[in-house]
């Protein structure tokens, strides 16, 4: 099977969450990194070492998913100037070292998430690593639905939820928009609730969804 997937997307279109519900479904550990992790840990030695231990970390549970947040702020080396290339470079070629490391006793699938496919170093792309690129584009008016259910059921449980709320209607109305998007409406749809102390009316959820403004590239226009 293949060894590492790019899921590539607009930020809030949940590529994290695509990430733990592989593991969850197959039953297998999930382990996380990111650029801005192992850069924390302090100068350059410090930072290879903690790619290091991240990927040692996934091998000691394999199969496991080691999954790497952001990964397009590694770098590209083909883009890298003045006094910090050098360091930059390290950087990618541990990454990539890691990467090639990788045996069939110890198996791990690592799964990139970026928001920028081209940022990404080729030599990462390359057949065998994360050759296979997966677009996690924004959601459909079907998709907003379930969604937006998802996010309502708690407060459902809870009997906080109005019977005039119109699900198809809002998503429509939502359409354009990611899932941290809807995760954000329904949040401060509850906290209107809560704050005139009753269940969450169709009128908050709408307030919440139209007060947003949108970016245009986050609009899906239909030709004629």
């Amino acid at each position: 099977m293949d060894r590492g997937l790019l899921l590539a997307g607009p930020p809030g279109t949940g590529k994290t969450t695509l990430g733990r519900a592989i593991a969850r479904a197959s039953g297998i550990k999930f382990v996380i990194g990111s650029a801005a992790q192992w850069q924390s840990a302090g100068a350059l030695d410090s930072h290879l070492r903690a790619i290091r231990e991240t990927f040692a970390e996934a091998r000691r549970y394999a199969p496991a998913i080691l999954f790497i947040d952001e990964i397009d702020s590694i770098g590209n080396r083909e883009t890298f100037t003045g006094n910090s290339a050098v360091y930059q470079t390290e950087v990618v070629n541990a990454l990539l070292e890691q990467m090639q490391g990788m045996s069939e006793d110890e198996p791990v699938i690592v799964i990139g998430a970026t928001n920028h496919v081209e940022k990404v170093d080729p030599a990462l792309r390359r057949a065998g690593r994360l050759d296979q690129v997966v677009a996690i584009p924004r959601p459909s008016v079907a998709g907003l639905e379930k969604i937006i259910e998802y996010h309502l059921r708690g407060l459902r449980r809870e009997r906080r939820v109005a019977d005039d709320v119109d699900v198809p209607a809002l998503a429509q109305l939502a359409f354009g928009c990611t899932g941290a998007d809807v995760e954000f409406f329904v949040r401060g749809a509850a906290r209107r609730a809560r704050k005139a102390a009753r269940s969450v009316r169709h009128a908050d959820l709408l307030a919440e969804i139209t007060r947003r403004p949108r970016h245009p590239a986050g609009v899906l226009r239909l030709t004629e």
